[in-house]
């Protein structure tokens, strides 16, 4: 399966507490793709790329998945750490916003491999970071 509709057609759907990240047509709400998380995933943001693969994060990381549930890339965070944000690049990269001490912010290349990393010590136990749209260059760029 791809994803051929146009964009305002459909709505690609998860969040916490849902099993599954799902798409929907807006027009009739039925679920037409539904990809299920593994046991301790819990959805916190979803992206579909260029590539029309979807990027997820979750708790302890960030996934690359195509549309037949293959996995492209899978991220795993460093313990006592969560991930709370995964946003795509201009450049077909992805950025992660990890919380922990310190907090990280963590760019990934287009195959999930690190290429720069910020950390920044906000002297708390676990903050949320959260990357907005806006943020959509490169660390390094």
């Amino acid at each position: 399966m791809g994803f051929r509709a146009a964009a305002q057609d459909k709505l690609l759907v998860a969040g916490s507490g849902n099993p599954n990240i799902l798409l929907l047509d807006k027009q009739t709400g039925k679920v037409e793709w539904q990809h299920a998380l593994e046991k301790g995933e819990e959805c916190n943001a979803v992206a579909l790329t260029k590539k029309g693969e979807i990027l997820y994060s979750y708790k302890r990381g960030a996934k690359l998945v195509t549309w037949d549930h293959q996995v492209v890339w899978d991220y795993k965070t460093p313990d006592k750490t969560e991930l709370q944000s995964a946003t795509l690049l201009q450049n077909g990269g992805v950025l992660l916003g990890i919380c922990g001490i310190p907090a990280q912010f963590i760019e990934l290349d287009k195959k999930g491999k690190e290429v720069n990393k910020v950390t920044l010590n906000l002297e708390v136990e676990l903050s949320l970071i959260h990357i907005s749209e806006p943020t959509r260059h490169s660390l390094i760029s």
